[in-house]
């Protein structure tokens, strides 16, 4: 900062409006080297007057947004168009996630393992990428479209999560090989017209 002032005075000489640009210019550096150097205590002191002030805050926005519901709902209407690939995006990446930890925590309540005594795989597979559910007295197709209705496989997974004794009831983990010769032997799949 000190070279900054240095050579501010030395445009003074010279002129007075070009110095006025450099103390300006000085003065925006200075500031960014403060915030960065106190970037976690400027942090704390803003959090600090939001945590005071919250209600305050909460109020006067609910007032804004009500006073201006027209005009706040078609900002978000055209912003929501404009940025609609970035939303499927950002939607479809969360469904995935969710999709997956569901999954996980019902792999949990059955123990991650096949269930079928005469697996291939020593011990029963383990592998959490070829296990699948495997509905026992078969029928898993015409329960999933009672959900397809309802967001689809998340619906299906916290309906299960929800009531782990029906889970252990109606289903199993079973690997890939297993669960497709299950279906071969027991005629499980459908014929489909063409």
């Amino acid at each position: 900062m000190n070279r900054f002032i240095n050579q501010s005075l030395f445009v003074l000489k010279m002129n007075k409006k070009y110095f006025r640009m450099n103390i300006k210019q000085a003065k925006r550096t200075a500031d960014i080297v403060y915030k960065s150097k106190n970037n976690q205590k400027i942090k704390e002191i803003q959090h600090n007057w939001y945590l005071k002030n919250k209600e305050r805050i909460k109020k006067k926005n609910k007032e804004r947004y009500h006073n201006n519901l027209e005009e706040t709902r078609r900002k978000a209407r055209t912003y929501y168009y404009k940025n609609r690939s970035r939303y499927k995006l950002l939607n479809s990446i969360y469904q995935h996630n969710k999709i997956k930890e569901l999954r996980n925590d019902l792999l949990n309540i059955f123990g991650k393992k096949c269930s079928n005594p005469s697996c291939a795989v020593e011990g029963g597979m383990k592998d959490i990428r070829a296990l699948q559910f495997d509905h026992i007295n078969g029928g898993g197709c015409k329960e999933i479209q009672k959900f397809a209705v309802s967001h689809g496989r998340v619906a299906w997974y916290k309906h299960y999560l929800n009531n782990p004794e029906l889970a252990k009831k109606n289903l199993q983990i079973l690997c890939a090989n297993c669960n497709w010769i299950k279906r071969d032997k027991n005629k499980e799949h459908g014929i489909r017209s063409i």
